[in-house]
């Protein structure tokens, strides 16, 4: 996971960069969520982690209390931690970089000056978006223009 999280960075940091919020917050819901719900899971017996196949295995509690919750904190595998907030994240930076342009904030430059051919391309999508939502009145069943509709009785 790390190569393709690097590979997103190099592509699109300016993207991330201006859009921290959408990146990094469903990294925190969603990776949390998936850590309360495995802690409830293994609390509830409905599964555990077998120590021969965790990192937390390789090291006996009674030996080193402090690395062994390190290495296994709040009785979850710091791989699945690992693995849940990895993975929330490459969704969330893949969405983001196939969002269009106009969906998401564009990068600043280096004075801080907005992108204007960013805004400009989201201006003209709005006014194409106006035009096509014009319909004529008869198709949708509108009440034509000078007559009062009947309210009817309860």
């Amino acid at each position: 996971m790390g190569p393709v999280v690097l590979l997103q960075w190099l592509i699109g940091w300016k993207i991330f960069c201006a859009n921290k919020r959408a990146v990094f917050a469903p990294v925190v819901l969603v990776g949390s969520y998936l850590i309360a719900t495995d802690l409830v899971a293994v609390e509830l017996g409905i599964w555990f982690f077998d120590p021969d196949l965790i990192l937390s295995g390789l090291v006996q509690p009674q030996n080193s209390p402090a690395l062994h919750f390190l290495l296994q904190p709040f009785g979850v595998p710091v791989e699945e931690w690992l693995f849940f907030y990895l993975t929330a994240l490459l969704c969330s930076q893949s969405f983001l970089l196939f969002l269009p342009d106009s969906y998401r904030q564009s990068g600043r430059s280096s004075l801080g000056e907005t992108d204007k051919g960013s805004i400009n391309r989201a201006i003209r999508g709005s006014q194409i978006d106006q035009q096509r939502v014009i319909v004529p009145n008869n198709s949708l069943g509108i009440v034509p223009e000078g007559s009062v509709p009947k309210i009817l009785p309860n």
